[in-house]
């Protein structure tokens, strides 16, 4: 055997580089095949070379791009740029590849180098088979290291390899198989110079012939036989195996399941005994296998189910609140993510100042939650009669004994709002969650009305204070209140609610936790909540609780989660990807993922984990996913004022966008800058008053009243 599970530390410490999210390593985005240059033209060498093990060979050739972590489609992808110009590699325009020099050059601008796997090479991608911490490798993966025996080194995750030799695949064979892929053209591989450990610091010609047969065969990777050692729980590694099965085998929970029993895995008795956590598994497996796919585009006003960000299930699992969610949503048409949302709304206004974040030790836990769903009558309602209400909510008594009131929806205005809670406070109660059941006709009505409801809503969602005057009332005053908000909408009620009222950017929708589905399809009689389950649950969840009475982890009175290095370098780089985002969508998203973790954390094992902070950035993904979907189209007065002036400006004329910003007077004070200007471009092309009209010279894009 090669040896490379024998040190766990490569042959060279190389430049930082972001440690990757666990998503994988290949490269979403497609590329041209490129040609053979007909003469090989030597790079200029760098002052210093950053990657010096990397192959020679290799850096002679100009296919090199940059890259930086972008979010795609429910996953951070590494999207390619042109070093030379700072824009997107084309996918069919070579000259976007440039010299490794060249991006060398550039790299500090980026988080790495990627370069294009074509003729004569070929790229062998072996993912989620190396533990980063260890370096020790999968049996699977050291043998087809050994077998090829060429350069290879660890991919950007930490956690696979990329292989390089020379060779040809036809143009039938597969690319990829559960975890292996083998591309010889359209991908590029992020490279990091770390180069493994007792393989060829040179690239080989092989024969793959066999190679790819076995991979078609299924017969590299078999399934786990061994029970994996790993930070995540027993049933954490069902499910991903069941992901794995998923794909492999497509949407027939009878084939997974006999698939499944082949494994390891199935010995254990709870997968054994247990007939509803075989099924509960294997579904959420079959909905996390599909969460990749694209989410449609359409044009006009209707949307249609398709277009419904599909909640990624697996981040239920792995605490107390997705267990209690899954408890009261099995067997009906329930989504789920109303249940779970509901439940971190209602205890985060128990928990709420008694605990912190590491290094946020002041932030606050109370959410404010909107369940939007295409029709009526979707779970919404039903969800939090489970959850909370009176009588019937399984937290209710939770509620009651930490004293936090349940305000009714009937409240129309921030008037009334601030009268009913300085009443509440008077009889000693400081925390409350407001309830509205439909909230889109009591906005529609408090818009018409002039009504500040939302002002001050917004204003609770950071302080406990407020006031109020008027001249039948007089002045009311809130001294000491902590506000949660569970509101419901239908999605016609929620466009029409909040469009043109200046809600989004950095208004009250950023801080929102939206939950977005239809009802889940479901035939037959509702199941009955298993009472002994939920009871068991809800016992552990009080468990937790105690922790906030201990004093252990305390700091300044607030219990504060520890935090697992690794688990704060991804979070600190998927926080960093935000930032290539929408500026419009994600100024409250670090805010809403660090709240998500407490509850994570206090509900589980008291820790944050690389494992949760991954399951809370594919919850963040899907918050991020739905505001896409659903953001109104914003005209707050500087946005309006910036559509007048593009419609002007663009009558009968075709303009760049440097021109048009120009026009707009985009850099006056109180314009309302790049913001306001693209805002309002959105909602003009949205609404197909304007449209692109192609590119000048420049590559700048020219637009056009229509």
């Amino acid at each position: 055997m090669l040896g490379i599970n024998n040190i766990a530390q490569e042959s060279i410490t190389p430049p930082p580089l972001p440690a990757g999210l666990g998503f994988g390593d290949s490269m979403g985005e497609s590329v041209a095949k490129p040609h053979p240059p007909t003469q090989r033209k030597r790079t200029e060498s760098p002052v210093e070379d950053p990657y010096p093990l990397f192959p020679a060979e290799l850096k002679e050739f100009p296919r090199w791009l940059t890259w930086k972590y972008e979010i795609r489609h429910l996953k951070t992808t590494k999207v390619p740029y042109d070093p030379q110009t700072n824009r997107r590699a084309s996918d069919t325009d070579p000259s976007t590849w440039r010299s490794y020099a060249a991006a060398v050059a550039a790299k500090k601008n980026f988080c790495g180098l990627g370069c294009i796997i074509g003729e004569p090479y070929c790229g062998i991608d072996l993912d989620k088979c190396r533990d980063e911490q260890t370096g020790i490798a999968e049996p699977w993966a050291e043998r087809i290291i050994e077998e090829l025996a060429s350069f290879t080194e660890v991919s950007p995750s930490g956690r696979g390899f990329h292989i390089w030799i020379k060779a040809r695949k036809p143009e039938a064979a597969i690319c990829r198989k559960g975890r292996i892929e083998c591309y010889d053209h359209a991908r590029y591989f992020a490279v990091t110079g770390r180069h493994v450990p007792n393989t060829p610091p040179t690239i080989e010609t092989r024969d793959i012939a066999s190679f790819l047969k076995r991979l078609k065969n299924g017969e590299l990777e078999p399934l786990p036989t061994t029970k994996i050692e790993t930070d995540k729980s027993q049933s954490e590694i069902d499910f991903q195996v069941c992901v794995e099965l998923a794909r492999e085998f497509g949407s027939d929970p009878a084939r997974i399941e006999a698939e499944f029993n082949k494994t390891f895995h199935a010995q254990r008795e709870k997968w054994r005994d247990r007939q509803d956590y075989r099924e509960r598994t294997i579904r959420n497996a079959i909905a996390a296998a599909s969460t990749s796919s694209k989410i449609e585009v359409i044009e006009g006003d209707e949307l249609p189910v398709e277009a419904v960000p599909i909640y990624p299930l697996q981040v239920l699992d792995g605490d107390s609140i997705g267990d209690l969610a899954h408890a009261l949503t099995e067997g009906t048409p329930i989504p789920p993510q109303y249940a779970r949302e509901t439940i971190k709304t209602v205890i985060g206004s128990v928990i709420d100042g008694r605990v912190g974040y590491p290094g946020h030790e002041e932030i606050t836990a109370r959410q404010f939650n909107i369940n939007v769903s295409l029709n009526p009558r979707s779970g919404k309602g039903e969800s939090w009669k489970r959850v909370a209400a009176f009588g019937t909510g399984i937290l209710w008594d939770l509620l009651d004994e930490h004293q936090v009131r349940i305000i009714q929806a009937g409240i129309g205005s921030g008037e009334a709002l601030i009268r009913k809670l300085a009443a509440i406070e008077k009889d000693g109660c400081h925390q409350v969650v407001l309830r509205y059941d439909e909230m889109g006709e009591l906005l529609a009505k408090a818009q018409v009305q002039a009504s500040s409801l939302e002002y001050k809503l917004l204003s609770f969602y950071e302080t406990r204070t407020g006031s109020a005057e008027s001249l039948t009332h007089g002045v009311n005053l809130v001294e000491d209140m902590g506000v949660s908000l569970c509101g419901d909408f239908v999605e016609q009620d929620f466009i029409a609610a909040f469009a043109g009222r200046g809600s989004g950017a950095r208004g009250f929708l950023p801080r929102c936790v939206l939950s977005f589905a239809s009802a889940v399809p479901h035939v037959g009689d509702w199941k009955e909540i298993d009472s002994a389950k939920t009871i068991r649950i809800c016992e552990r969840i009080g468990e937790n609780l105690d922790t906030l009475r201990c004093g252990i982890g305390h700091r300044n009175g607030r219990w504060i989660p520890s935090e697992d290095d690794s688990a704060r370098a991804a979070r600190f780089e998927f926080f960093e990807s935000l930032k290539t985002q929408d500026p419009n969508l994600t100024p409250e998203l670090t805010a809403l993922m660090k709240r998500d973790l407490i509850h994570r954390a206090l509900f589980s094992d008291l820790r944050i984990t690389r494992a949760k902070v991954e399951k809370s950035i594919s919850w963040c993904q899907h918050q991020l996913e739905i505001r896409r979907v659903l953001w109104p189209e914003d005209r707050g007065d500087n946005v309006e004022r910036m559509a007048h002036r593009i419609l002007a400006a663009s009558d009968g004329k075709n303009l760049s966008i440097a021109r048009l910003m120009d026009y707009c007077h985009v850099k006056r004070l109180g314009s309302g800058g790049p913001e306001a200007f693209y805002r309002a471009l959105t909602s003009l092309q949205r609404t197909k008053q304007i449209a692109e009209k192609g590119k000048n010279r420049k590559e700048q894009p020219v637009y056009a009243r229509i």
